[in-house]
């Protein structure tokens, strides 16, 4: 078995397609950061993993040896209560990491990305009414973050959350990387990853083999395999633009949280209002 790791020291915490996978393989090419092998490591969130205790999920950074920085990415952790009330028991030091991405861009990228697992079959404004739908993947509640933000707030200090924009990641992304890296203590390096584009929207070529893959725990045994896996099982898409009447109805929904959110970070969130 393999032994027990270092203890995180930062997690990357939501938002869901708001470039978590980027940032995280950014970070994982740096020299002095480890990174779980697995990106979302769902520990904090799922029951089952959560059952198998504090001695496995170390485990997930046995690879850490000397790195400054270890750390995992799982971006429903700042949705989700129980997830934020179990990192500040285990993790009460833990530097947070949080990227927010315009709300309405953010859940029609959701819709897309569950779209590809055969998990969703409707149109994108039935699903927005369908309140079981909702509550099971969070297309609109995920993306009030000013709320989120709150609950992390209530358990961490502000200097142990760091707020960025995933429209800063897109367009100075070398910048907001450096940033990223100096707060976690490492120091910024250049790295040719941060052209490339990660978890970009796509369909499963065999969602057989995306079961069999879970079942084995390929994923947890085979992370290398698993990667290559699983590249090889996504064909990338174009998607239809959203339509404007329901691009119009979410902005007027987002807006009272988007001013709550710009108030409580100091930026500028006008943008999203278009």
């Amino acid at each position: 078995m393999t032994g027990p790791g270092k203890e995180p020291t930062f997690l990357i915490v939501g938002a869901a397609k708001a470039g978590t996978t980027s940032l995280a393989a950014y970070l994982a090419g740096h020299p002095d950061v480890c990174l779980a092998a697995q990106k979302e490591v769902h520990f904090f969130d799922r029951e089952r993993r959560y059952a198998r205790g504090w001695e496995w999920y170390l485990e997930q950074f046995a690879a850490a040896g000397n790195a400054l920085a270890v750390g995992e990415a799982t971006p429903s952790y700042m949705w989700m209560p129980k997830a934020v009330k179990r990192i500040a028991h285990h993790l009460p030091h833990a530097q947070l990491i949080a990227i927010l991405r315009n709300p309405v861009d953010r859940a029609y990228s959701h819709y897309w990305h569950i779209r590809a697992f055969k998990a969703e079959s409707r149109s994108f404004e039935e699903s927005l009414d369908d309140a079981n739908l909702e509550a099971r993947f969070g297309y609109v509640s995920r993306g009030r973050y000013a709320e989120q933000l709150k609950r992390l707030h209530e358990h961490f200090s502000e200097e142990q959350i760091h707020v960025l924009l995933f429209d800063d990641l897109v367009a100075q992304t070398g910048v907001t990387l450096a940033m990223v890296c100096s707060w976690i203590g490492v120091e910024p390096v250049e790295s040719a990853a941060v052209a490339d584009v990660h978890n970009a929207r796509f369909r499963l070529r065999s969602t057989r083999l995306l079961r069999i893959m879970v079942r084995t725990g390929v994923g947890q045994r085979w992370p290398t395999m698993a990667g290559w896996l699983t590249r090889l099982n996504q064909v990338q898409i174009d998607t239809p633009p959203m339509a404007s009447a329901t691009r119009a109805r979410l902005i007027e929904q987002f807006a009272p949280a988007n001013a709550e959110l710009a108030e409580l970070i100091g930026r500028d969130l006008s943008a999203w209002n278009h």
